[in-house]
């Protein structure tokens, strides 16, 4: 195809050239002699590489009167859009309130996990016999909260 050099320039890498052909940046061999051609016509060959549009071949026109063509623009090749998925909102868990007293396994447990280590570390709890009557404690402490009572066992 004849197209008219608009600009030809080195590129950012040094190692080839970029020319600008109707509009469009294309590739170009730092040998292939297009730095002289900068406003004549030349009809070029142009493939689509690893490195994008490329000019494989070209020769001077001999008519510099006829009137530029301009190349197809650059379309890179394109994968098939994906098909989105149907949005669905569940409602958001509670995650504020405990559940029910006797609905699943005790939730109190991680507590009393805790405040028997911490009366360990701390010295109120000195043998395997007292840790059951903490984990009671805990337990019931837990569900008075749970049940607005204001009877903690301590």
């Amino acid at each position: 195809m004849a197209v008219l050099v608009e600009e030809v320039m080195q590129a950012k890498t040094g190692k080839s050239l970029r020319v600008k052909l109707g509009g469009t940046w294309y590739g170009s061999a730092l040998t292939s002699g297009l730095n002289a051609m900068k406003g004549q016509m030349i009809d070029a060959e142009i493939s689509t590489g690893k490195f994008g549009p490329w000019i494989d071949k070209w020769a001077a026109v001999a008519q510099q009167n006829a009137a530029p063509q301009v190349p197809p623009p650059f379309t890179p090749p394109q994968a098939a859009p994906a098909v989105a998925a149907p949005i669905t909102r569940e409602r958001e868990p509670e995650y504020a309130k405990p559940a029910p007293v006797g609905t699943v396994a005790p939730y109190w447990l991680p507590m009393a996990s805790n405040v028997v280590a911490h009366g360990i570390a701390a010295g109120k709890i000195e043998n395997p016999n007292q840790v059951a009557a903490w984990v009671r404690a805990v337990k019931m402490s837990v569900e008075a909260e749970q049940r607005d009572d204001d009877d903690v066992p301590y």
